[in-house]
């Protein structure tokens, strides 16, 4: 994926759980129902509700993937506590951008 793909991604929301970064609202629909089989009415009411996530909010990232001088540079906060485990709080634009490859896909759950 290049670098104008990778900026054209978005982030939705799909449930209270997981997260998609897709090109678009219907992408990130027929990717979420083909890989979770959830009904589509089901997804349309919950991405209604729940939408498109700007780029610039926040997840959890692991530190075991992380480089600390790169984490402090960018401004990321340390969550050595968090509920799940020693983290970053760090951008989704951020994740993209690292793993550009692993989009379009699931880019955050909650379920662990």
């Amino acid at each position: 994926m290049n670098t104008v793909e990778t900026k054209q991604m978005k982030v939705f929301r799909m449930d209270d759980f997981q997260w998609v970064a897709h090109y678009s609202e219907e992408q990130a629909l027929e990717f979420y129902h083909k890989n979770t089989g959830v009904p589509m009415d089901e997804l349309i009411e919950s991405l209604e509700e729940n939408g498109e996530i700007p780029l610039t909010d926040k997840m959890y990232w692991e530190t075991s993937d992380v480089d600390v001088k790169e984490m402090e540079n960018e401004g990321f906060e340390h969550h050595p506590d968090s509920p799940f485990g020693d983290c970053y709080f760090v951008t989704f634009d951020w994740v993209i951008r690292k793993n550009p490859h692993s989009y379009p896909g699931f880019i955050a759950s909650t379920e662990y």
